[in-house]
């Protein structure tokens, strides 16, 4: 594979990389109120983390923001689930969260010094 395939494939995954956090948002949803009502956050947090994800996060959206702000806002929404997580209780998922958002906030800088090299 080029280094250009590298690149875009770094960039690629960086963008996908907050669809995990979107998802365990409804866990973490789930887990603050419980019951019912813990079921409707659930589904409210992953549709609107959901759609802000895909009109804002995303490289292919027409309302996208510039990259690197892209980028801060992305792990800023993984940093935010992954609080929501510990509160709830699930340690791992929250980590998880946690290094999803490193990943995606280090994206940009590694795509550049990808390309810097080559």
């Amino acid at each position: 594979m080029s280094i250009d395939g590298r690149v875009d494939l770094l960039e690629r995954a960086g963008a996908v990389g907050p669809v995990v956090p979107v998802a365990l948002s409804g866990l973490a949803g789930r887990g603050l109120l419980g019951s019912t009502a813990g079921w409707a956050l659930a589904a409210v947090l992953v549709v609107v983390l959901g759609a802000l994800w895909l009109l804002a996060l995303t490289p292919w959206s027409r309302y996208r923001l510039p990259r690197h702000t892209r980028a801060v806002a992305a792990a800023a929404l993984c940093v935010g689930v992954g609080l929501l997580l510990t509160m709830t209780g699930h340690f791992w998922a929250a980590a998880l969260c946690v290094a999803i958002g490193a990943f995606v906030a280090l994206s940009p800088g590694l795509a550049d010094r990808a390309r810097e090299g080559a």
